[in-house]
């Protein structure tokens, strides 16, 4: 799997979230997998013993870390299409594309199968909250409304949903009734377009930075408003689909 034994050069002490959950971590694994990794450890490797990352959640981190050490994830059902988003958010902030991609097509199989009875109005909150524009991960949510969603929910989104997502919302339920006039067949549940390219340039956007804390050195970074932790929002609950 790895080009390089990823048991060499020692471990890293990650401190998660608030309570500071710890975990040791292959060095390497974490250098060969995430640019943002890579950036820390590499330029100070000799010195770091220990990394905190107060804004990331420890049960959505340890999905993230199978990921790392096997290339496959298990997310249990409970509230499982949240969880999925978590981690995408939190691969995006760690730069691990790959990861992502492997999330979209979860999100396709299950929509394949229509198991989409517990989206509902908290979760777009969410997505829009924790985005930007353009996101690949709002523009999916947006593709499963249109697709997927009943009307009231649609009446209520447009009341709820911040002015963006109506034309978000417009644009592809533009194209989904051209296609219908067209009686062009479209695979619903592909998500193809929303996969995001696995070769990293070195030139990716920083706004979505995770607090850092090295060893005594700390490096603070505002969270923007999609970065606000979900206990922090009013949302709002209303079952998505019929």
């Amino acid at each position: 799997m790895f080009e390089e034994s990823i048991f060499e050069g020692g471990v890293v002490l990650l401190k998660l979230g608030r309570a500071k959950r710890q975990i040791y971590v292959h060095r390497r694994l974490l250098r060969t997998r995430s640019p943002y990794f890579e950036s820390i450890l590499t330029h100070r490797e000799g010195d770091i013993t220990s990394l905190s990352l107060p804004d990331i959640d420890a049960d959505v981190f340890h999905i993230f870390l199978s990921w790392l050490y096997t290339d496959a994830f298990v997310v249990s059902e409970i509230d499982e299409w949240m969880v999925l988003c978590n981690l995408w958010l939190l691969a995006e902030r760690l730069k691990v594309p790959k990861l992502q991609n492997q999330v979209v097509e979860t999100f396709s199989c299950r929509l394949q199968r229509r198991e989409v009875a517990k989206l509902d109005l908290e979760m777009f909150h969410f997505v829009y909250d924790n985005t930007g524009p353009g996101s690949e991960l709002r523009q999916m949510f947006v593709h499963m409304a249109v697709w997927y969603g009943c009307q009231d929910v649609f009446e209520q989104m447009m009341k709820d949903m911040p002015p963006v997502f109506e034309a978000d919302f417009t644009i592809k339920h533009d194209f989904k009734n051209q296609k219908r006039k067209e009686r062009v067949s479209v695979n619903t549940w592909d998500l193809t377009e929303y996969l995001r390219s696995e070769v990293s340039t070195g030139n990716e956007h920083d706004t979505n930075k995770v607090r850092v804390k090295v060893e005594a050195d700390v490096e603070e970074v505002p969270l923007e408003r999609y970065d606000m932790p979900i206990g922090d929002r009013d949302t709002k609950r209303k079952r998505f689909s019929r």
